[in-house]
């Protein structure tokens, strides 16, 4: 046998076929990951563009907005300033977006406890115990090994998802999470949502993208939505 020959048939006899990789179990997965995405930020301050677009039901687009500002994250509340609007291809002026920021603010103590915790992500501590996780496989995202898990909602309510969770096997972070409600709020006919967190300053985990799409009606109106909100800078 020629050498050049031997030499690529050696390799293929003497290196054993490689066993797949023993996954860990799911809970146990589950339960790093809900410690990592359930701890609170203290002040975190992150750039925010925030594109919203209305749509009618044929998919034509009716109203479009774009904004930059500031998200500030406190434990579990979250808060964007507006520092930039193009409504419709019109810029606002400072004075509408002073006038539209008091509003938000007066609306925001006339809320009650809990009226702004509709929280979709299967691993938020209010949502894990009506939820139920399976292992799919190990697998790469972005440069990182990760943890695939498909997530099924024992109850069927807005906050609670079916979909697909992307684990960063090393730092559990959930870097990507593609869920749909198990149940529609009221008017909606459709959402699906797309989350995508970092880890961040002071070891807590941020969000870094939300796209939020869906359709619904009102008596005899049908529109369709997108919202998408890209954070970076964090500090």
């Amino acid at each position: 046998m020629k050498l050049a020959t031997l030499m690529m048939v050696l390799p293929l006899v003497a290196a054993p076929a490689r066993a797949d990789e023993a996954l860990p179990p799911v809970a146990d997965v589950v339960a790093q990951a809900q410690k990592v995405m359930n701890k609170k930020p203290d002040s975190i301050v992150c750039k925010v563009v925030v594109d919203t677009q209305l749509l009618d039901r044929k998919g034509k687009a009716e109203h479009d907005e774009h904004r930059v500002g500031k998200a500030t994250f406190h434990g579990d509340d979250s808060d964007i300033e507006s520092q930039s609007v193009t409504r419709d291809g019109r810029a606002l002026s400072a004075d509408d977006i002073a006038e539209e920021r008091a509003k938000v603010l007066k609306d925001k103590k006339k809320q009650k406890k809990g009226d702004d915790d509709f929280t979709p992500s299967p691993l938020d501590s209010k949502n894990a115990a009506n939820e139920s996780f399976e292992m799919v496989r190990k697998d790469t995202l972005w440069g990182r090994p990760v943890y695939v898990l498909k997530v099924s909602a024992k109850t069927k309510a807005p906050e609670h998802a079916n979909g697909t969770l992307w684990i960063d096997a090393e730092r559990f972070v959930e870097l990507k999470g593609e869920l749909e409600p198990s149940a529609m709020p009221p008017h909606a006919d459709w959402i699906r949502v797309q989350e995508q967190y970092v880890p961040g300053p002071k070891d807590v985990a941020v969000p870094s993208f939300l796209h939020i799409e869906g359709a619904g009606h009102m008596l005899f109106l049908h529109k369709q939505f997108r919202t998408t909100l890209r954070w970076s800078d964090c500090r």
